[in-house]
């Protein structure tokens, strides 16, 4: 028998496998999250027997216990780490920074179509006995996509999205920033100084108060130099609500969602970077020429950005938007720096879509350290802050509207899913389940769930009645459902145990301040370095585990979901004062290029006196750093 899995599922390709499995009696099984409108009406119409939804998903683990999201990310860096490589030579690609920006470039198609292949495979295992026909959407990036094993084979079908998009989207580019290179135009912002500039891009979060990226400011005294939010995403919206609130918090504000718009590059510049279409990666393929262009035209347009308004540092958070790439080689060209931090704790290192090319980049501890290095980066200089989502000052006590009498108070955190990422609706569903279950058999234990969003189950398996036995919990006082942006910190220390859904932040959090936190690894992080150590009661791999483990620390076992003997591996300084040293960090750089430094100087200098100053070992740098072994491969820095 033959079985046709199918990515995406159009009109056309309906044609095409409707016809072959009348033809050759194939069983075509198709994503149904990805076929088209067109295509579902006309399935609903026809009903053919041989056309099925696939029922495929990430959260599954291989034939060793491995989650398969490590496959995902393995093949992409395999394929597409080596190609770059080969383009050290090209003046473009000598930067590193370049280099990764391409692989974050291939991954933004790729990484949903390796996915597919890779839920498709796991989908087919069970049965070995067929042939199997992997049929996905043309793009000219499908050369780099993995071989079915097995009795396997791909197939794509014809779509010219794919090579529009590589070689239109920079034409176009190019042709809006030469329509207007001669036309007046002026900035939309509310800067009225030639002060130079701190600059961070504005993101929904910034208004919801918890997870703030601006958490340093009111520390910061930044010498001589405004403090400024970028509206630089085309999809957060520079209204008059986010300028208000830039206006609140002390920053001013300027609209960059246009690059070509907020930019004067000139004739002559642009002229030069049309030429360069023509020039190099002869033999290459066509759409590495679009490509380059793309990347040294945004580079350009930030780059005139910066310098005329005398950017010094640069604050970017999309962590997979390969363009941020350009934006650092844009700010290291006029004179500034990029910094980064994370926001979260990461289950596992490769994942090629995570450019890093900041020039300075904060950790809350070695373990992101070891991390950040395991994955390889771009980074100039790596810096423990320790963690920064700090507990908010004189915060209530989350447990005090539920009815009196709890002997045992946990703390619940949801998380996001979905059917393609490594944690699914139907793993939610049972981590739901499972919590209610417990505080339905044991009346005298209290809980407050903190969710990822809305705490509105109804777009699970049984969401309807998840919905119900919570309300019913907390009408009865035995459960509190708190505000989405209530920080983890306010939370999880006041209770006696957090329990968290997959590797979440949220629980790392609870841990490193000082609380106790056991996460459900629905996933299958096996190769976590906290599995190898044998003390270890925080991550379980089993629902059935996991309720024993609550079920001792309900009777007093203060192991149960101790972070103690790696508490500074996640928050290296021990304390909560990672928004200050950050800030000094910032002082410093800029009184460095205020005197007169370069910004490489002004780099290497800050970092060398930050170390200092807090006493930051050699041996923070040096020997295991939780994750290991770090990657060795010289593609991107592991330093």
């Amino acid at each position: 028998m033959k079985i046709v899995w199918v990515e995406r599922l159009t009109l056309p390709d309906l044609a095409r496998l409707w016809a072959e499995a009348a033809l050759s009696g194939a069983e075509v099984r198709y994503d149904e999250r990805k076929a088209t409108g067109a295509a579902k009406r006309a399935l609903a119409a026809l009903a053919p027997a041989r056309l099925k939804p696939a029922k495929l998903t990430l959260g599954l683990k291989d034939s060793a216990g491995h989650a398969l999201t490590y496959r995902v990310h393995e093949e992409l860096e395999r394929a597409l780490r080596p190609f770059a490589e080969r383009l050290r030579g090209e003046p473009t690609f000598s930067d590193a920074r370049s280099r990764s920006a391409l692989v974050s470039y291939l991954c933004t198609p790729l990484l949903p179509r390796v996915s597919f292949l890779v839920m498709a495979e796991a989908a087919a295992a069970s049965e070995p006995a067929a042939s199997h026909v992997f049929h996905v959407v043309g793009h000219p990036f499908n050369r780099f996509l993995p071989e079915p094993s097995g009795r396997g084979r791909l197939r794509e079908s014809w779509s010219p999205r794919g090579a529009l998009r590589a070689a239109f989207a920079p034409l176009a580019l190019l042709a809006r920033a030469f329509s207007v290179a001669l036309l007046p135009r002026r900035d939309r912002t509310d800067l009225s100084s030639a002060r130079p500039g701190v600059w961070v891009q504005y993101m929904e979060v910034e208004a919801v108060g918890f997870g703030s990226r601006v958490f340093w400011h009111r520390h910061a005294r930044l010498p001589g130099a405004d403090k400024v939010f970028v509206f630089d995403l085309p999809d957060v919206a520079c209204d008059a609500a986010a300028r208000e609130h830039a206006r609140r918090l002390g920053f001013g504000w300027i609209d960059c969602r246009d690059p070509v718009a907020a930019s004067r590059p000139g004739l002559a510049r642009l002229a030069g970077l049309a030429a360069g279409l023509f020039a190099g990666t002869a033999d290459g393929p066509w759409w590495l020429r679009f490509f380059r262009l793309e990347l040294e035209l945004l580079t350009a347009l930030w780059e005139d950005v910066y310098r005329r308004h005398r950017v010094k540092l640069l604050w970017q958070g999309q962590e997979y938007w390969w363009r941020q790439s350009a934006q650092a080689r844009a700010i290291d060209r006029a004179g500034g720096a990029m910094f980064g931090l994370h926001w979260s704790e990461f289950p596992f290192l490769a994942e090629p879509i995570h450019a890093s090319p900041q020039h300075v980049f904060f950790v809350w501890g070695r373990n992101n350290l070891g991390w950040l290095r395991g994955k390889g980066h771009d980074v100039s200089e790596i810096l423990p802050s320790g963690l920064w989502l700090v507990p908010p000052p004189a915060a209530p006590d989350p447990f005090g509207p539920l009815r009196p009498g709890g002997r045992f108070k946990l703390a619940l955190y949801d998380s996001g899913y979905a059917y393609d990422l490594f944690q699914t609706p139907e793993s939610l569903a049972s981590f739901m389940d499972f919590c209610l279950s417990l505080l339905e058999r044991h009346p005298d234990w209290r809980a407050v769930l903190k969710p990822k969003g809305t705490a509105d189950y109804s777009g699970l398996p049984g969401g309807a009645r998840l919905n119900s036995r919570l309300r019913s919990l907390a009408a009865d006082g035995r459960l509190a459902v708190l505000d989405w942006n209530t920080s983890p910190a306010a939370v999880g220390p006041r209770a006696d145990l957090a329990v968290a859904y997959g590797y979440n932040s949220a629980g790392w959090v609870t841990a490193a301040f000082g609380g106790r936190a056991v996460l459900w690894d629905c996933c299958g992080w096996s190769r976590h370095p906290l599995y190898r150590d044998p003390r270890q009661k925080i991550l379980y791999l089993d629902l059935l585990d996991l309720e024993g483990a609550i079920v001792a620390a309900a009777a007093g076992d203060s192991t149960i979901g101790d972070l103690a003997p790696w508490r500074k591996l996640v928050n290296h300084f021990d304390d909560a004062k990672a928004p200050e040293r950050i800030a000094g960090w910032m002082d410093d750089f800029l009184s460095l290029l205020a005197d007169g430094r370069s910004s490489s100087e002004a780099v290497r200098e800050s970092a060398e006196r930050y170390r200092e100053a807090h006493r930051v070992p050699p041996e923070f740098y040096q020997g295991e750093a939780w994750w290991t072994p770090p990657r060795t491969d010289p593609a991107r820095r592991t330093a």
